[in-house]
């Protein structure tokens, strides 16, 4: 059987234990003859340091920032940008045009958004495949295929 009595002795305990705890780090705390072992080490006031996660965005100029996204989409190799503009306002880099499927359209605005400089991506390419357009106007009735 379970006695009562034998959990209120056992939370007794408890409270004395916490109790003593409190009691005894007040009286450490409030002692005059503890030294402070931060002012102990050193007299001289500390220099503030500031430690932020993100670097500070670049400044660079609109047409800068268009080169560089330009080129950087010019030299991968598995994107075909021919069908690509980028214009770029207050940081802001617009991309237009046509790509052939939602791969290239991904990696075009990942390959942009890493450029530094660049704050916002708006993508208005447009996804062409030839054979889903083929599909499309064949189920329109608009283009016959003889086999």
């Amino acid at each position: 059987m379970n006695n009562p009595r034998g959990r209120s002795r056992i939370g007794r305990a408890r409270c004395f234990v916490l109790l003593g705890l409190v009691v005894g780090g007040m009286a450490l705390a409030l002692s005059p003859d503890v030294p402070d072992p931060v002012r102990a080490q050193s007299a001289e006031p500390l220099e503030s340091i500031v430690v932020t996660g993100k670097r500070l965005p670049e400044r660079v100029p609109d047409l800068e920032l268009a080169q560089r996204i330009e080129t950087v989409l010019h030299d991968d190799p598995y994107l075909d940008d021919g069908h690509i503009t980028i214009t770029v306002k207050n940081g802001v880099a617009t991309l237009q045009g046509m790509v052939w499927d939602d791969w290239d359209l991904r990696r075009a605005i990942r390959l942009a958004r890493r450029i530094s400089g660049v704050k916002r991506i708006v993508d208005e390419l447009e996804i062409r495949n030839l054979n889903y357009d083929l599909c499309r106007q064949v189920a329109a009735g608009g283009v016959w295929i003889f086999v």
